[in-house]
């Protein structure tokens, strides 16, 4: 459904494409869960050309440069 909503070529920000996403499913409720479920479609389903250089994503969201995952050490 996400690739569909981008499929007509617009430029959105995530909280626009997650709007969008709403309108078409039908979900006329706005709550926490389905915030929180909309914005991570939007923002799993990002094409990699636009993740990298995306304007509206919140501070802190990024990595930090030296910040490493626990898990590589």
């Amino acid at each position: 459904m996400a690739a569909w909503v981008r499929s007509d070529g617009l430029e959105r920000t995530d909280l626009e494409t997650a709007e969008e996403l709403r309108e078409a499913l039908g979900i006329t409720r706005r709550g926490f869960q389905s915030d929180a479920v909309l914005g991570n479609v939007v923002r799993r389903t990002k094409p990699k050309a636009s993740a990298a250089s995306s304007e509206d994503t919140a501070p802190g969201d990024e990595a930090e440069p030296g910040d490493q995952d626990p898990s590589d050490e």
